[in-house]
């Protein structure tokens, strides 16, 4: 990524609201099809992931904190947004 984009996502500050199966919305991300982020620590192992991660579970990334989860995400929402 470039260092404008790196920027971008160091600065992101994630406004959450509940989901309704247990995770966080992250109601100021948005994916190309216009569906908001969502990040969730709602599994066995109590990992923050992206909750909508298109990657096969065991190839998805997991982190430390719920910011972090949602900084990937958005990292991810821009490449989206780019190709």
């Amino acid at each position: 990524m470039s260092a404008v984009t790196e920027a971008l996502v160091e600065t992101f500050v994630p406004r959450y609201s509940r989901w309704r199966h247990g995770g966080w919305y992250v109601d100021n991300l948005r994916y190309p099809s216009g569906a908001v982020g969502c990040v969730t620590n709602n599994f066995a192992d109590r990992r923050w992931r992206i909750a909508c991660d298109p990657r096969p579970f065991e190839d998805q990334p997991h982190f430390r904190t719920r910011d972090e989860a949602a900084r990937a995400e958005l990292r991810l929402v821009l490449e989206l947004h780019r190709t």
